[in-house]
């Protein structure tokens, strides 16, 4: 190394050496001479002292004028705290060292077009300085009355702020590459005027009022005319205004008739450079209580962030004073709240008081009452007192404490499955984002950052709500060994919330569920055999006596997506069914559910983020660099792992709900969907892959509950008129066009899959705005009762035929003389115990579970029981419209008995092994 000196008597440059500052604390150093002996010596290096620079674009506040005709001048440090923009250890920097550089032009702009009041001297080809005093020689402008200008133009001039030294080098401890680009909108140069300036009113009576105006980005005096926006009328004139000018609005009355009017139309004209600009005023009424502003834009706003309060200007010596809830005052026209106080226990009422002198009043001049909400990490919807989303009396805090706030854009929300309700009817309300009914006022769009959907739980109208990530459960409740009934499951308790989970599903039980969420995979449900848990489709199976829909069909592999889409053999859309395995000490995953009680019975989906959750998924890997997860299968048997596995994508779509589509800015909501030739607002589903005449199962796609009556109305050139859930071992049925027969009602609710048969189409449609709206309030009660109906069914049906036996019944139904449909009679190779009753179609030979015949035929038919259980089956007839009947004969076609059900309408056999067919007719009677 060169370590000669230059000829200022320093080394150069390149003879220094690179250090690292020791840690702080004592170095002892221990000195040994050739004798042995020793002698120590200690060195204490005290803690490092840190140099902090630190930004504060939100300083910048550049003043832009027009100094001659097509001249832009821009004043960067016009803003009060301009010497704030950088900070060194929290204190301005020193004001001769801070530069500015202009270093993105706006297009047709040269670096030779711009000019500035600061000498030669003390700018460089591409900066000038901030404060230009240098040991107090210089210029001596002061910083706010630095301009530099350029041609007039559109767009944006970029500025940095820089720390420099004298000689233009930058400071050691400072790098110009962390300094954030300040943007100056040359668009807003226009002739204008002052908006800082500008202040209005309307007195409360209407009668009078005022306006005080100031031109801006004007080279001469300039010409105001204030004109009446409804007729166009001129009202006045001002001439050579170049400062604040006042208009009396009651002055004007006498022109115009009626009352001021709350915006009023100017044109400000610059002779000069012959421009002009025409503006529309607003006029602030002094009656409203919305007058006020905050930012951020709205008033369900996140703790931890600075709070801006802003009251319109009403002129001249007024002065504004702000009460907070916690009784502290502020004054000012613009106040801020530092983020550290922005906390939930300030959320409450505030009150703006304004005094002072106008037109119509002396003294108080606006003093009204609103209302903000500071929201707190985590809200849950409980005890509501209506379906309002953005009623703050609707919401408690994770402590079970109301928390007088509703969500903003950083809380996360929980609907529980059983809110309650702050009323006498004692009912759920749960919220619906209609805009009717969560009625936005002072507040945001509904938002929040993440969602949790208790099982059980609804949302009416959710394409309303802006969230992060969405969360569904799946609750199976734990099984307790100890407890007697030991295949039943019980439900996790909330402390704070002990209603949130009290939906679950049972044990041993198949469900048809709804997979509301994009990207949900077979391998959601597999917990490694800890229990076994069984994710399947529905299979149909044509064959005699009957259909069978059964859930024999696994899916193929752990990534199966629930779609038709992905899985042709399926034919589901956002939809599955499942069973999850009761507890039996003969098996090792059914007496010992371990990863399910991890869980606490709840599968909560999406999980793969959730490092305690994928605890319970001992099978899964989930890669967070890569966002792919690794399951493994496991041996059914033995629950040993297998060296096979299936590599899933795990995206952000996992957080979203199937009916979104993503847009090209990222965000994604319900798209446009083609309905009888006009666009609405909606999700479509394809049905591509299902053939005319398929049956396929169908998840609803939203956490609100589906209308099926409207849903058929506009797919009814697509789908049959009825739908099937199966429910309690057997599977029951809604029509549409027969609703007195039907043993379901027409609400599909959240979370809830159902079996369709498809009649053409590829699509679909499933319409969210205005009257063609498939979704219903979730708030609606329904009618699932079939004895309710039976008065009225006796007109149109008259014969009732039920089997039953051990396991549980079924009735079947012929209708004589009606337009209603006949309505398919299912089984399920899941459960072939309880009975089937059906009818035969004389026609084509289908077994229906309602069955239409016409007066001729309508004492000749063929019914049947369909049980593979070796008991007793009752077979009884009711609500019989006996005018029609003389006689009412049962054959039974395999013991050839014979029997008048009108003399005795219960007919009883034992159903053998190896039987179930059709068993008896009913001929003709006389």
């Amino acid at each position: 190394m060169d370590t000669s000196l230059d000829g200022g008597g320093r080394l150069p440059l390149k003879a220094y050496l690179p250090y690292t500052p020791a840690a702080s604390g004592d170095y002892v150093f221990e000195f040994k001479d050739d004798c042995g002996r020793t002698q120590t010596f200690t060195y204490n290096v005290p803690p490092l002292e840190l140099t902090t620079y630190e930004y504060h674009p939100e300083y910048f506040e550049p003043r832009i004028t027009k100094s001659l005709c097509g001249r832009i001048r821009i004043y960067p440090f016009a803003g009060e705290n301009s010497d704030k923009i950088l900070t060194l250890n929290g204190q301005p920097f020193d004001k001769t060292s801070l530069w500015i550089r202009y270093n993105d032009y706006p297009k047709d702009v040269k670096k030779d077009d711009i000019t500035t009041n600061v000498m030669a001297r003390w700018r460089g080809e591409d900066m000038i300085a901030m404060y230009n005093e240098q040991n107090g020689k210089g210029q001596n402008i002061p910083a706010k009355d630095i301009w530099i200008e350029l041609p007039d133009t559109k767009g944006k001039l970029t500025m940095q702020v820089l720390a420099k030294g004298v000689d233009w080098t930058v400071s050691d401890e400072y790098s110009e590459c962390f300094a954030p680009k300040l943007e100056v909108n040359l668009d807003n140069a226009s002739l204008s005027y002052n908006h800082h300036t500008f202040a209005s009113y309307a007195c409360v009576d209407h009668l009078s009022g005022s306006i005080l105006i100031e031109p801006i980005n004007n080279v001469s005096p300039v010409t105001m005319e204030l004109y009446d926006r409804r007729g166009g009328q001129l009202l006045d004139k001002k001439e050579g205004v170049n400062s604040l000018v006042k208009f009396t609005l009651g002055d004007y009355l006498k022109k115009t008739g009626g009352k001021v009017q709350f915006s009023y139309f100017m044109r400000i004209t610059d002779p000069a450079c012959n421009n002009y600009v025409e503006e529309v005023l607003p006029v602030y009424d002094l009656s409203s209580y919305r007058l006020i502003a905050t930012t951020p834009n709205q008033k369900n706003i996140c703790p931890g962030e600075n709070l801006t309060l802003i009251c319109p200007n009403f002129g001249a010596n007024m002065t504004y004073t702000w009460t907070r809830p916690d009784g502290v005052e502020m004054t000012g026209r613009i106040v801020t709240i530092p983020a550290e106080e922005v906390t939930p226990e300030l959320s409450g009422v505030f009150t703006i008081l304004v005094t002072g002198k106008t037109v119509c009043i002396e003294k108080v001049v606006y003093q009204k009452e609103f209302e903000l909400s500071i929201s707190p990490d985590e809200l849950w919807w409980n005890k509501p007192e209506d379906a309002n989303w953005n009623n703050i009396n609707n919401w408690y805090d994770k402590d079970g404490n109301p928390a007088h706030a509703i969500p903003a854009h950083c809380t996360n929300v929980h609907i529980p499955a059983h809110p309650g309700s702050n009323n006498d009817k004692g009912k759920d309300i749960f919220p619906d984002l209609d805009p009717k009914i969560s009625i936005q006022g002072d507040f945001s769009l509904p938002e929040c950052n993440d969602i949790y959907f208790h099982y059980g739980s609804k949302l009416g109208n959710p394409q309303e709500l802006n969230y992060h990530h969405a969360y569904v459960d799946y609750n199976f409740g734990v099984v307790t060994p100890e407890v007697p009934d030991q295949g039943k499951a019980y439900k996790d308790e909330n402390v704070n919330f002990p209603q949130a989970n009290n939906e679950i599903m049972h044990r041993d039980k198949w469900y048809m569920l709804a997979a509301p969420l994009h990207n949900m995979y077979s391998a959601d449900f597999n917990l490694a055999g800890y229990p076994m848990i069984y994710s399947r489709y529905v299979k149909i199976n044509q064959s005699e006596p009957l259909t069978d829909a059964g859930f024999g069909a696994s899916y193929a592999k752990l990534n199966s997506l629930f779609s038709s889409d992905e899985y042709d053999k399926s034919k589901t859309i956002n939809g599955m069914v499942v069973k999850v395995d009761g507890y039996n000490t003969y098996s090792p995953g059914e007496s010992n559910q371990k990863n399910l009680d991890k869980l606490k019975g709840i599968i909560r989906i999406p999980y793969f983020e959730d490092n305690d959750r994928l605890k319970a998924y001992p099978l899964e890997q989930y890669d967070p660099e890569t966002h792919k997860s690794k399951v493994w299968y496991f041996n059914r048997r033995t629950l040993k792992p297998l060296n096979r596995y299936e590599e899933i994508a795990r995206t952000e779509k996992a957080y979203r709900f199937v009916f979104e589509t993503e847009y090209a800015d990222g965000k994604s909501g319900v798209s446009m969907i083609p309905i009888n030739g006009s666009a609405v607002k909606g999700y479509a589903a394809s049905t591509d892959k299902i053939h005319s005449g398929e049956w396929f199962m169908l998840g609803n796609p939203f956490m609100s509950p589906i209308d099926f009556d409207k849903f058929y109305e506009i797919n009814k050139d697509y789908i049959e008129s009825y739908y099937y859930i199966y429910e309690d071992g057997r599977w029951k049925v809604y029509s549409q066009d027969n609703k007195i027969a039907s043993t379901l009602g027409s609400v599909i609710e959240p979370m809830q899959s159902i079996l369709l048969r498809k009649k053409g189409g590829n699509m679909l449609a499933f319409p969210t705005f205005g009257s063609k709206s498939v979704l219903v309030s979730p708030n609606k009660v329904q009618e699932r009762s079939l004895s309710s109906r039976a008065v009225e069914a006796g007109s149109l049906y008259p014969l009732h035929i039920t089997a039953k036996n051990k396991a549980g019944e079924t009735t079947a139904m012929l209708g004589i003389g009606t337009r209603s449909g006949n309505l398919p009679a299912l089984s399920n190779d899941a459960n072939t115990d309880i009975p089937v009753a059906y009818i035969v179609d004389p026609e084509n030979g289908e077994a229906n579970v309602f069955q239409n015949c016409e007066d001729s035929d309508a004492e000749g038919f063929t019914l049947g029981v369909y049980t593979k259980l070796n008991a007793p089956v009752d077979l009884y007839v009711d609500n019989i419209d006996r005018s029609r009947f003389k006689m009412l004969l049962l054959e039974d076609r395999l013991t050839g008995k014979v029997q008048d059900l009108l003399q005795n309408p219960l007919y009883s056999f034992v159903n053998e092994p190896g039987y179930s067919g059709r068993r008896g007719s009913i001929p003709k009677s006389v």
